[in-house]
Parts: structure tokens; C-alpha cells; sequence
């Protein structure tokens, strides 16, 4: 299955319009934009996002693994128990779903560059097919069916 992408011409990047719960979040559904970033180990929520979903911290669990970005090594959090959710085919009502044990989260502070674009890491990366020759994405999946609702194999 093609999971529904697009190409950032500025910048050359791909970016994965994705549907994002945890039920540390509450009952609601956010939508973000994650970067595939290949070279990221953990699909990351950045100082932007995490300030738009309103993350509490206090609830969240001090990673014992940093992030090491642009702006130096930062503590991260854990967010556990998440859903993405990814548009598949032309629909958008026609979704492939995966589930994380968790994900981290950097909380904003004054001395970072509240980046708008968190990241989708190795850890959902290595389950589908990306191919990138600039302007053309591919970006596929398998999924298997489970009660009607498709996932990502």
C-alpha cells in the first residue's frame, strides 16, 4: 500500500501527514507532519509540536536516551502507548495504522529553536519502503488486517 507523502521543494525533504494518539493525551486525536529523517533512531515529537499538543511533562518519563541534534545532546521524555496513523490510496477516511511503545518528545525550553517538524525515525522507518530520487517519493507499506482495520506488517 502507498502511504500518502509530500515533497518539500524548498528544502527537499518528505514529509508523512500522520494522525497521533497516546491516551497520556487524553481521548483526542492530533494531526502532525512528521520529517522522515534516516538518520533518526526514534520517531521524535519536537519543541513545536509538543507545545501545540499541549504535552504535560510531569506525566511523562525522563529518557535515559538523549537526543543528539544541531542543538547539541538534550534530555528527551517518553510518550508511551501511541498510535500513528498514516492516509493510504487517495482517501482520507482509508488509513494504515502502527502502534509504538512509545516515542520521545523534546520539551521546549528558552534556549532551543522550538522546531514546527518532529521526525519519523529508524523505528517505524525500517517497517515500510521508502524510495527518494528528488522530486519523486515512494513511500509503501505491508499491512495486515486485524478485526477490518489494516496495520502496518
Amino acid at each position: 500500500m502507498k502511504i500518502r507523502s509530500i515533497v518539500d521543494t524548498t528544502y527537499k525533504q518528505v514529509l508523512v501527514p500522520t494522525l497521533l494518539h497516546s491516551p497520556l493525551l487524553g481521548e483526542d486525536v492530533f494531526f502532525i507532519a512528521l520529517l522522515i529523517d534516516t538518520g533518526a533512531t526514534h520517531t521524535t515529537i519536537l519543541q513545536g509540536n509538543a507545545l501545540k499538543l499541549g504535552i504535560n511533562f510531569s506525566t511523562l518519563r525522563l529518557s535515559h536516551e538523549p537526543v543528539l541534534g544541531v542543538s547539541g545532546h538534550q534530555p528527551v521524555y517518553e510518550l508511551d502507548d501511541v498510535t500513528l496513523a498514516f492516509q493510504i490510496n487517495s482517501s482520507p477516511s482509508d488509513l494504515v495504522y502502527t502502534k509504538l511503545e512509545k516515542i520521545h518528545v523534546v520539551k521546549p525550553n528558552k534556549k532551543t529553536i522550538p522546531s514546527t517538524r518532529s521526525v519519523m525515525g529508524m523505528d517505524i522507518l525500517h517497517k515500510l519502503h521508502f524510495d527518494f530520487c528528488y522530486p519523486r517519493v515512494n513511500l509503501t507499506c505491508d499491512i495486515r488486517k486485524v478485526k477490518g482495520v489494516s496495520f502496518i506488517k
